[in-house]
């Protein structure tokens, strides 16, 4: 395995209330706190950065309450195989909305450029637009970092390539579920 494939989970969240929902495929070492960014770029594409990171938010598992979500990995305990083995349910509490949020599958990939990434949702889910703002932006646990944008990932491309073609081609690749994707295949 290389550095960058990395165990993987595909996210069903739902906004409690609305009964939105989005596919979103994560790593399993994510912290909460990316999480809840990731999330909110999911649900609320047209959202600033600043506007979602100082955003309330809480996390509950089994019915406890969360702390430390610069630090907590999905991967962790109290949450580890219960929540990524799709027993129990994690709950968030952002901005007043509340989300349930369930594990459905678990697989391998590329997480350096392709992760996280939004794959599905209700019918008025704004995928290329989440997966835009998901695709230049940093996840880990250096939050320092998180505030500088990365680059797209270097792909193959034809000779006379136009922008049109790249923004396919990214947004193809982000909205592909876990395994069926050979991430490493598409880059330089």
């Amino acid at each position: 395995m290389s550095l960058s494939n990395k165990p993987l989970v595909q996210l069903r969240v739902e906004d409690d209330r609305s009964g939105k929902w989005r596919s979103v495929i994560f790593s399993e070492d994510t912290v909460l706190f990316c999480l809840h960014r990731a999330l909110q770029h999911a649900f609320r594409p047209s959202a600033q950065d600043g506007t979602i990171e100082r955003m309330d938010h809480a996390f509950s598992f089994g019915g406890a309450k969360l702390g430390k979500t610069k630090s907590l990995a999905l991967s962790a305990a109290p949450l580890g195989e219960a929540f990524l083995g799709g027993e129990e349910a994690l709950q968030c509490v952002a901005g007043g909305t509340a989300y349930t949020i369930t594990a459905t599958k678990r697989g391998s990939g590329n997480i350096k450029n392709w992760v996280p990434r939004c794959i599905d949702g209700s019918a008025d889910a704004e995928l290329d637009a989440a997966n835009s703002k998901l695709l230049v932006r940093r996840f880990g646990r250096n939050h320092t970092n998180n505030k500088q944008k990365k680059d797209p990932p270097s792909v193959y491309a034809p000779a006379h390539a136009g922008r049109d073609w790249f923004n396919r081609v990214y947004m193809n690749a982000m909205r592909r579920p876990i395994d069926s994707l050979d991430e490493n295949r598409l880059l330089n």
